[in-house]
């Protein structure tokens, strides 16, 4: 990958592609560890979260896990003329 991934299961960056292989028939079924994630790029220092999708519970579940008192920005994005608000704001 061009850009870092990090991936549901085992909540960490991966570049090597075998393990890319492996690691996506594990997302299939395996439980997502979405607070493991968000406090990995907390400490990487990622403060912008944009969730693409027609539902904000992404973005209800970050701003329960991101500290008080931690600047961060989160957008979320359903159409193309949010997606342009969003683009605008970056």
């Amino acid at each position: 990958p061009k850009i870092p991934l990090i991936f549901n299961v085992t909540a960490a960056i991966e570049s090597d592609p075998a393990a890319i292989r492996s690691i996506m028939s594990r997302q299939i079924s395996s439980t997502v560890k979405w607070f493991d994630i968000m406090n990995s790029l907390l400490a990487q220092g990622v403060r912008t979260f944009v969730e693409v999708g027609p539902k904000n519970v992404l973005s209800g579940l970050a701003k329960k896990i991101i500290p008080k008192g931690c600047e961060c920005r989160i957008f979320q994005v359903d159409n193309p003329e949010s997606a342009e608000a969003c683009r605008r704001e970056l």
